[in-house]
């Protein structure tokens, strides 16, 4: 079984750097190449030497392409970094349905539960989820609380009624949450994980040094991330990851389902769902901000220009590889597809920096750059992207 690694295989010995082919003659080299076999040293270094000779051959069939990879453990397992600090007066809340592949959500609460021992932990999902996923998920010290899934909605089957499924997940945790008494919350989902330790205190450190008005109906920035923030979408905020005040973020989430809702985008109950408005489709994230701003006060102007003085003005956006992001769906292969964009003009994402420059400057260009993100629908009724 060595033999035919014997030639080809080079790893890093664990008292040091120092290269050395595998020769299974050579008893303590056999020794060592077993040891760094269980410390999985080996696999990461197959995994290199596979990727290198991929990416090489990558970079050879698509000549303009600089090509980079990226590789994250699957399981607590081969995951060993630790935090700094630990935080009690933050909790976490990990709403929507189990992910059960490669056991996903379980994995990442036990990675959550190691890196934040002292916050409590919610998952929010639905009572017809698997019992003895839900068991097993207890016993890693998380409070589970089930809602049931509400009868048909008005969109059938299509993706939209996904929307309301999130709400009903949110609105629950949140209000377990709140018998908790903690002061922050960080909204999170069943298919999405953070990597990065010590999330918790870097995210109350960033509210605080960015301090909001005093006399706003909110009481402390919200922090979301990068990813699927839009710069050229009119209220385009992510409605995946959010941290905040809990009682700012109950009342971000404090909103009609959109089944119902969405109605009050529509000028008659005639009307094509969901609605476009200023070219801007009334999608999930668009619903949510657009539906919190007014509940704050807030004119809703539709342009660019207001979207942006509103990021600036209650939120605050961070980079979504700075938290180490993996999303268990659309893309993940491509994780930088929609935020960097160098056939454009400009990236089609808003992250930290884009987000210091709102902040600090009073006029930003970005306009003269990329078009908004528009929609329109066809003689038939279909909706088409015009502007991405």
């Amino acid at each position: 079984m060595y033999n035919r690694f014997s030639d080809n295989i080079v790893f890093n010995q664990r008292m040091g750097k120092t290269n050395k082919s595998l020769g299974i003659k050579d008893k303590n080299l056999k020794e060592r190449f077993l040891d760094a076999a269980s410390g999985n040293n080996l696999s990461n270094v197959l995994f290199d030497k596979v990727t290198k000779v991929i990416i090489k051959i990558l970079e050879k069939l698509f000549i303009r392409k600089l090509i980079t990879l990226h590789s994250r453990p699957k399981t607590t397992s081969n995951f060993h970094l630790k935090p700094s600090n630990t935080n009690s007066d933050s909790a976490i809340l990990v709403q929507g349905p189990i992910d059960q592949s490669n056991d996903f959500t379980f994995q990442t609460l036990k990675m959550y539960r190691g890196l934040y021992s002292k916050s409590p932990i919610i998952l929010s999902t639905w009572d017809d989820e698997n019992e003895k996923s839900i068991q097993n998920i207890k016993k890693l010290d998380i409070e589970v609380v089930l809602s049931k899934k509400p009868p048909s909605l008005t969109f059938g089957e299509s993706a939209w009624k996904n929307v309301d499924l999130q709400i009903i997940t949110a609105k629950t945790g949140i209000s377990a949450i709140k018998k908790m008494g903690v002061d922050y919350c960080l909204k999170t989902r069943t298919d999405q994980r953070f990597y990065k330790p010590d999330l918790l205190s870097y995210f109350i450190n960033l509210i605080n040094t960015f301090p909001i008005e005093k006399e706003l109906l909110q009481k402390k920035r919200l922090v979301a991330s990068s990813f699927a923030t839009p710069k050229y979408r009119i209220y385009g905020l992510t409605d995946m990851m959010m941290f905040g005040a809990i009682d700012d973020i109950e009342n971000y989430w404090n909103v009609e389902n959109y089944s119902t809702g969405i109605y009050s985008y529509c000028d008659n109950e005639e009307k094509d769902l969901p609605p476009i408005i200023s070219g801007t489709l009334i999608g999930a994230e668009v619903y949510f901000m657009s539906s919190y701003l007014t509940r704050i006060g807030e004119k809703l102007d539709w342009n660019l220009d207001h979207y942006w003085s509103m990021l600036k003005k209650y939120f605050v956006i961070i980079d979504s590889p700075s938290l180490d992001f993996y999303w268990n769906k659309y893309n993940k292969e491509s994780e930088y597809k929609f935020a960097r964009t160098y056939s454009d003009h400009s990236h089609r994402l808003i992250d930290h920096m884009d987000w210091f420059q709102l902040y600090s400057e009073n006029r930003i260009s970005w306009d003269k750059i990329r078009k908004q993100e528009m929609w329109a629908r066809t003689k038939d009724g279909r909706l088409s992207r015009v502007i991405i």
